[in-house]
């Protein structure tokens, strides 16, 4: 390989990875934001019993969020928090419940659902490289959309549920956060807040998830059951359009 092609390689790496990261990063945020956002479905107690209305922002739709996030921040609030703890990334597991929601999402996806995919769809053999949707019968394609209906029902709560549990500090180890605790005093406003208005509305600090199932008992009393599928077509296209990659 002479030089001119190795410059020609890597001008479009850097092209692909420059233009992945202007895309990417902001949409990936978006959705971050988007299934973070606290939406108590009615008024809610404060620590004496008193009630307390929700004053936060109410954001029903992945696109509205991209267009918060541009209303309140501008183009630079799509990278805000981009950069990752580099001191102590690993505290960021030791949150409770969030390690088991993880696991329990890729060992989902890669010894079941995977699986159950090539078996349904499988893939064409050499002989059939022609053809390479041979193998796709109606029968097939129907057994698969039921296999991504039922991922669809068991990845997204799990994504949201990590999420959740990512962006609140780490009560169960003192001094540590996903941002350095002993460093910034408030995660909000380094992340999610903007100058006069909040992005969006998180879970009373003092009063955080202690657990997964915690989590999610408290999402679906306190927010809702759709709470858990916000998103959901962001996880149903590419499961869908994976039925159709030779």
């Amino acid at each position: 390989m002479s030089v001119g092609q190795v410059l020609v390689l890597l001008t479009v790496f850097m092209s692909t990875f420059v233009v992945s990261f202007l895309v990417a990063v902001p949409l990936a945020g978006t959705l971050v934001r988007f299934r973070a956002n606290y939406t108590p479905k009615g008024l809610q107690l404060d620590g004496e019993g008193g009630v307390q209305p929700h004053t936060g922002p109410v954001v029903n739709s992945y696109f509205a969020m991209l267009k918060r996030v541009k209303r309140l921040e501008g183009w630079s609030g799509f990278y805000r928090g981009f950069t990752t703890e580099r001191k102590r990334p690993w505290t960021l597991f030791l949150t409770p419940g969030l390690l088991v929601s993880e696991v329990l999402r890729i060992a989902y996806i890669n010894l079941l659902m995977d699986p159950l995919r090539m078996m349904i769809l499988p893939a064409a053999s050499d002989e059939d490289q022609a053809k390479p949707f041979a193998n796709i019968s109606v029968a097939r394609l129907s057994i698969y959309l039921g296999l991504v209906f039922i991922s669809l029902i068991i990845i997204c709560p799990l994504e949201v549920i990590s999420t959740r549990l990512s962006i609140q500090r780490n009560h169960a180890h003192s001094g540590f956060s996903i941002v350095g605790q002993d460093e910034v005093t408030d995660v909000n406003d380094v992340v999610y807040s903007a100058s006069d208005e909040d992005v969006i509305g998180l879970r009373p600090d003092d009063d955080p998830y202690t657990g997964f199932m915690d989590c999610v008992k408290r999402i679906v009393d306190e927010e809702g059951s759709k709470t858990l599928f916000r998103a959901w077509w962001l996880i149903f296209i590419p499961l869908l359009s994976a039925a159709f990659v030779p």
